[in-house]
């Protein structure tokens, strides 16, 4: 680990505030279009009741890197304006193999933890954010407060801006709504106690937050050509991280097509859009698969916990799954982290098989109404 403590280059070259609780960072590759706004909704981050946020508390690190246009120029010039804002800004031209968004946000993210414990700060804030989304004013606070009340680290609510194409909407607001009506079931059948109800589903690069602690036990960033937030959160999750994923952190993106990475919300879109051309419903495990994975999650954990008091338990699951005993059982006993335990058994061929067999993929907007259904249920 001895290279988490050095990034390639020096991105930052004055010494962090001793105050320092949070450091923001923006990957930003030809941003100049977006990048003002998102840093002046940073500048202006607030308390809830309205007051400005205590700038010595958080600083923004933007790595503009490869840039075709002027990004780098517009935040030394946003710098420039705002002499009270710690707004550090690095222009790098990356080789090939490392000019991609999982390297980029890596390099932020190492030097944001390098900085906060350069300063002795083990449960500062690393967050991560884009170069064309906007924070609400209350962003970083609500992050700061999620992290003192425990969260190792805090997924916000990603919004949208307006669509222009009606075909993509569509296709995306079924699977908000969708994905939101899982959460709601799962916080029924399966409660996290770090993750209460109200809670949403999303956790991703332009809002995800993570403590310096739990930054390191996740292993850093994979260094991933895209998804690499997706990799990130999976990490956490291995390592059993209290994620929060809070109503009250929010930010907005922009919803355009020709996106920056090989694989994101931009490719999604067009992908939705060949979709309806081709006139292809989105297929979606269904309210039964729901269900099933969501207590087999639930009984799972209480095995891990105490294995030899749920050995009955194991095999009923083992069983279930088309699955050795003694192989569940091992697993169970000796896995770390539940996390560890529950990726291992979901990601398992085998299990992949006998779930696809018993519950075969239905439309979005029947497995939508049916969960609708079940999640208003009284209790």
């Amino acid at each position: 680990m001895e290279d988490l403590l050095f990034v390639p280059v020096s991105l930052c070259q004055e010494a962090p505030s001793a105050q320092l609780q949070a450091s923001v960072i923006i990957p930003a590759k030809d941003e100049e279009e977006n990048l003002w706004q998102t840093l002046e909704a940073l500048y202006r981050q607030t308390c809830p009741e309205g007051n400005s946020l205590d700038r010595n508390i958080y600083e923004v690190i933007v790595l503009a890197n490869n840039c075709t246009d002027h990004t780098a120029a517009l935040a030394q010039q946003f710098a420039a304006l705002h002499p009270d804002f710690a707004l550090h800004v690095a222009d790098i031209d990356l080789p090939g193999r490392h000019a991609h968004i999982g390297y980029v946000r890596r390099m932020l993210m190492d030097e944001a933890y390098r900085r906060l414990t350069l300063i002795g700060n083990p449960r500062g804030v690393i967050a991560s954010t884009d170069g064309d989304t906007i924070a609400d004013p209350a962003w970083l606070w609500y992050i700061l407060q999620a992290i003192a009340e425990g969260a190792d680290a805090v997924g916000g609510r990603i919004l949208t801006q307006l669509f222009s194409d009606h075909t993509s909407r569509l296709y995306h607001l079924q699977d908000v709504t969708y994905r939101y009506l899982l959460a709601q079931l799962e916080a029924r059948l399966d409660p996290d106690p770090a993750d209460p109800w109200p809670r949403h589903f999303q956790h991703f690069g332009p809002s995800l937050a993570v403590t310096c602690e739990m930054y390191l036990k996740a292993g850093r960033l994979p260094v991933r050509s895209s998804l690499e937030d997706v990799a990130f959160y999976e990490a956490l999750q291995r390592y059993d991280g209290k994620i929060r994923h809070s109503p009250a952190v929010k930010v907005t993106t922009s919803s355009r097509k020709n996106g920056r990475v090989d694989f994101g919300f931009s490719v999604q879109l067009n992908l939705w859009e060949t979709m309806q051309e081709q006139h292809l419903p989105m297929l979606v495990p269904g309210l039964a698969a729901c269900i099933y994975t969501t207590t087999l999650r639930n009984r799972l954990r209480t095995c891990w916990q105490q294995p030899a008091l749920h050995v009955e338990a194991i095999e009923q699951i083992a069983e279930e799954l088309r699955l050795d005993a003694h192989f569940l059982y091992t697993l169970v006993s000796e896995s770390p982290y539940f996390g560890m335990c529950y990726q291992q058994l979901i990601s398992d061929a085998r299990v992949l098989q006998s779930l696809a067999l018993r519950f075969p993929p239905e439309p979005v907007a029947s497995a939508i109404a049916a969960l609708r259904a079940y999640v208003r249920r009284p209790g």
